[in-house]
């Protein structure tokens, strides 16, 4: 196995298409853009229309003439933005041989692999777990936001649903400690995990009953996906093909038996309570990912005898509409 290497294989695929190679960083691993919507192009902001308060009233017609219904739809825009983020980091020739070589079995070149692994390596998937912290939980108002960096750039998913700073001005209800009539709670047991759920679908059929039959997601953490697939299945803590799932794979997702409900581990809610249910359409992702400012590049810094790695991109999410979502509030910051 070589013990060094050249990066000048790396530097020129960056420098040959650095677009190309952001959009292999930003968009490598399952997060929100594969369970709900995402568009790209954006540039800073661009709208969308949305049809709401669609109700239907039918009437019985008469040969003379006819009832007039009172149902009605209305249409707004809707405001997809996204912000500009900056990557820069610096690397030894000794960290950076460590970082590339460190994965590779014994006895491989690393002349023989794909420069997209390597940027792969250095950067994809903590970028990835980053972006997706602040898709959900990030706050405009940064005495608010707990993601340990001073963002404070936009609204993540969470903030939408739950502050005055929701695109349409509706908030998801939230009544005698309810959310959205979905329950609240401090802790979990195999029962109060199963009790929540069903609460949330029971919540769903009640205040969305036109999004029964239609496929939606529910989003939890990796901790509570985990308890909540063991609990379905009434494993608690045994290991078996059903927990792991088929072939030794983990589970990422499941289905909620007798429903359209997929259900979810979603990385961006790390460390948080709370569990969004919705339909896939009314969250979107935003990127850019075409624009000429937004790249990636790597390359070496002879004056200060330092490889470079850097990168500009937008980033931004928008809860469509806030009042079809379903979302459990925590009552407690404690984590269980």
């Amino acid at each position: 196995m070589a013990t060094d290497f050249s990066t000048s294989g790396l530097a020129a695929w960056t420098a040959a298409d650095p677009t190309k190679a952001l959009q292999l960083v930003l968009l490598e691993g399952i997060g929100t853009k594969d369970h709900y919507s995402f568009q790209t192009g954006v540039k800073y902001i661009t709208k969308i229309p949305h049809i709401s308060s669609v109700d239907v009233d039918i009437s019985t017609g008469a040969l003379g003439g006819y009832n007039t219904g009172s149902g009605q739809t209305a249409f707004a825009d809707i405001s997809l933005s996204n912000t500009p983020f900056k990557l820069f980091e610096t690397y030894s020739k000794a960290v950076l041989t460590q970082k590339i070589l460190g994965p590779l079995s014994k006895g491989t070149d690393p002349a023989d692999m794909p420069f997209e692994d390597q940027i792969g390596l250095l950067k994809g998937k903590a970028l990835v777990a980053e972006n997706e912290k602040m898709i959900w939980q990030a706050a405009a108002d940064a005495s608010v936001q707990d993601l340990g960096k001073a963002i404070g750039k936009f609204d993540g998913i969470l903030e939408q649903l739950t502050s005055s700073r929701s695109a349409t001005g509706a908030n998801v209800g939230n009544v005698a400690g309810y959310g959205n009539a979905a329950v609240a709670w401090t802790g979990y047991s195999d029962s109060s995990i199963i009790q929540v759920i069903e609460s949330m679908v029971d919540a769903l059929t009640s205040a969305l009953p036109q999004y029964i039959t239609v496929p939606t997601v529910m989003s939890m953490s990796p901790t509570k996906f985990s308890q909540y697939s063991r609990a379905l299945y009434g494993l608690g803590t045994t290991i078996t093909k059903d927990s792991v799932g088929a072939g030794g794979q983990p589970l990422n997702e499941i289905n909620i038996p007798g429903t359209q409900i997929k259900v979810v581990s979603e990385l961006g809610l790390y460390g948080k309570q709370e569990i969004v249910l919705t339909s896939p359409e009314n969250i979107i992702a935003v990127y850019d990912l075409e624009s000429e400012d937004e790249q990636l590049e790597f390359w070496y810094n002879r004056a200060s005898r330092y490889h470079e790695l850097t990168a500009q991109y937008k980033l931004g999410v928008q809860v469509v509409d806030p009042s079809a979502v379903i979302l459990s509030m925590a009552t407690t910051a404690t984590l269980t």
